[in-house]
């Protein structure tokens, strides 16, 4: 996969038809290109959750440890 100008996902689907999984989804093999566009869609918004829980987790010990 390549990142084209804006920061968008090129998905080369050749290579994503041999792969067995693609962002962690096992794959059926016959995906659509929309299908694999959710796919992708869908992992960077569970990297932005994640990000933000590490965030507000940092901020929580942060808050812990000044108040010691």
């Amino acid at each position: 996969m390549k990142v084209a100008e804006g920061g968008k996902m090129q998905i080369d689907h050749k290579k994503v038809n041999i792969l067995k999984s693609f962002f962690g989804v096992k794959l059926r093999g016959n995906e659509t290109w929309d299908e694999l566009l959710q796919i992708e869609e869908d992992n960077k918004e569970r990297i932005k959750k994640d990000q933000e829980n590490i965030k507000m987790k940092d901020a929580e010990t942060r808050r812990y440890f000044k108040c010691r």
